[in-house]
């Protein structure tokens, strides 16, 4: 073997010892900046029974569609369960929906 040749755990400690920087990470240094600073969070509340229900219908719909032939339903199967997502995540999003 060559004196350049690096293995990936070698060459992983050269580039860290070179940066001559330990860090350590926490629970949130992942996270972006905004999040630290309080701004743009999320409020997110559970949707309604309705919501739930409607959504988990569309679902199980599309999952079925593609098993047996159900008018309309069959031929746009995917574009079914997309909605049943957004329904659900605009029930997630909105509260009192």
């Amino acid at each position: 073997m060559s004196p350049s040749f690096l293995t990936a755990a070698s060459a992983f400690r050269v580039v860290f010892q070179a940066a001559n920087v330990t860090r350590f990470l926490r629970q949130n240094n992942y996270s972006p900046l905004v999040n630290k600073t309080g701004g743009l969070e999320m409020n997110l509340s559970p949707p309604t029974t309705a919501v739930f229900v409607i959504s988990l219908i569309l679902a199980a719909l599309a999952i079925i569609g593609k098993f047996v032939p159900i008018p309309f339903i069959s031929e746009h199967a995917f574009w079914v369960a997309i909605i049943a997502y957004v329904v659900l995540a605009v029930g997630n999003l909105f509260r009192g929906l």
